[in-house]
C-alpha cells in the first residue's frame, strides 16, 4: 500500500508540474488569427486585469498600459514620452476584439502594434510566437 501511494504521489507530482509550452489557445475567425488577450500578455509578463464598470481590459508593465475596450474597434495605449508625461496612442483594429467563451480575443497584428512585440506565424503548425522583452509567448491556434 504504501508503494502505491508514493507512486500515486510520484504521478501526480509529474503531472502537475508539466506545463504546456504554449501560453494559450487562439482562434482562426475568417482567416484571421486571433490571440487571447490574459493568456497572450500574461506570457509575457505584463499584468491583465478586467475593468467591469468600464467593461474594457487593462493591460500594463509599468512602462505602458493599454486600454481594450469591450464592443470597440481601437485599443487605447497610455505610455510615457522622455518628459515622464503621459501619452496617449489610439490603435485601430483591422478586425475588432472579439468575446469567445468569455475570453477576450485581439488580432496577433495588434500585440505586435500595442507593444512592438515581434510576431511571427508558422501556417504549418498553427502557432503564433510573440517575443516582447526577452520574452516568448506561444500561442496555438490549430483548434478552430
Amino acid at each position: 500500500m504504501k508503494k502505491f501511494i508514493t507512486l500515486t504521489v510520484s504521478i501526480l507530482t509529474v503531472f502537475s508540474t508539466a506545463t504546456s509550452v504554449y501560453a494559450a489557445t487562439g482562434k482562426i475567425v475568417d482567416g484571421r488569427t486571433l490571440v487571447p488577450v490574459r493568456g497572450a500578455f500574461e506570457e509575457l509578463g505584463l499584468n491583465v486585469r478586467w475593468d467591469s464598470l468600464a467593461q474594457e481590459a487593462l493591460v500594463a508593465d509599468g512602462k505602458v498600459t493599454i486600454h481594450i475596450p469591450k464592443g470597440y474597434d481601437c485599443i487605447d495605449v497610455v505610455s510615457s514620452d522622455s518628459f515622464g508625461l503621459p501619452v496617449r496612442t489610439t490603435i485601430y483594429l483591422d478586425v475588432p476584439q472579439t468575446i469567445i467563451n468569455d475570453q477576450f480575443y485581439i488580432p496577433l497584428r495588434a500585440v505586435s502594434d500595442v507593444l512592438g512585440a515581434d510576431i511571427s506565424w508558422n501556417s504549418e503548425t498553427k502557432v503564433a510566437h510573440i517575443r516582447y522583452n526577452g520574452l516568448d509567448s506561444y500561442v496555438y491556434c490549430g483548434n478552430e
